[in-house]
């Protein structure tokens, strides 16, 4: 299950009451990516047409953990339908929507329903327990094959606002 953004008129609304926090909305971000130790990875996707593989977008996975899990210094947490979880995930969608809230992208995107589980890390993030947040982002109807500029620039419009929330690929946020 998913929901689509670029029709859904109350997700609009929400957005647009969001940009007029203006600085205060970003802060609120931080403070999200801090709390749950965030971080990203991109994956492209593809498809087969006329017996040829061809790139159809990208999928933006946000990972972060349980802020309970952090505070308590508890590195487990087997319980993946909590009511922290669910939170958890919340708070991971917000971020998910602003970064793709795209001014000029030509794409359009989905975002994965929450799917109750808990995702083991890698091991360079220390085989943490995530709750991640799956963002497809695809072409759109008119997108000419072979026309990659259009998903080029809104990868860069991605990356750049995940990194004005001080969210790094593939690499948590770790106090200092």
């Amino acid at each position: 299950m998913s929901t689509t953004l670029h029709g859904a008129a109350t997700v609009r609304r929400r957005l647009r009451a969001q940009r007029k926090r203006g600085p205060d909305l970003v802060e609120h971000l931080r403070l999200i990516a801090r709390q749950h130790q965030v971080c990203y990875e991109i994956w492209p996707t593809w498809s087969s047409l006329g017996g040829r593989r061809t790139q159809k977008g990208f999928d933006l996975l946000l990972c972060g953990v349980n802020g309970h899990v952090i505070h308590e210094g508890n590195g487990c947490h087997a319980v993946p339908c909590c009511t922290h979880c669910a939170h958890t995930y919340s708070e991971l969608r917000e971020i998910a929507e602003w970064i793709l809230d795209l001014k000029k992208s030509q794409s359009g995107f989905e975002i994965s329903a929450f799917d109750h589980a808990l995702h083991m890390a890698p091991p360079h993030r220390h085989r943490r327990n995530e709750i991640v947040v799956t963002a497809a982002i695809f072409h759109n109807a008119h997108h000419k094959p072979g026309d990659y500029g259009c998903e080029s620039e809104c990868l860069k419009e991605v990356r750049e606002r995940l990194s004005k929330l001080g969210i790094r690929e593939d690499a948590f946020y770790t106090q200092v």
